[in-house]
């Protein structure tokens, strides 16, 4: 897990120039000054392969286009897990049990 595998040309340039694996926490300046702080997340199998996938930190994912990165620096790592299973729901008394 951490392969660069996906990322097309300019986004693995970018990402290889500063030293950032998959799950790497990293900090990205826009060529218009934007700063964005997020998780570099797997290139799914579909859309543009020069957008790096990022989470961010209230959840959501975002795309930023490569060849619009000033500077990237990396500022920390997570390790990549599963979702532990959710314990099934319990059941009240006195309701009727739907099928």
């Amino acid at each position: 897990m951490g392969s660069l595998e996906g990322y097309g040309d300019a986004a693995a340039k970018v990402l290889q120039s500063g030293g950032v694996r998959v799950f790497d926490i990293i900090e990205v300046e826009r060529d218009d000054g934007v700063v964005i702080r997020g998780v570099l997340l797997p290139r799914p199998h579909y859309g543009d392969p020069d957008v790096l996938v990022l989470k961010l930190p209230n959840g959501y994912n975002i795309g930023v286009d490569a060849r619009r990165v000033r500077r990237l620096r990396k500022v920390g790592r997570v390790e990549p897990g599963r979702a532990a299973p959710s314990a099934p729901p319990s059941l009240k008394p006195g309701l009727p049990r739907i099928h």
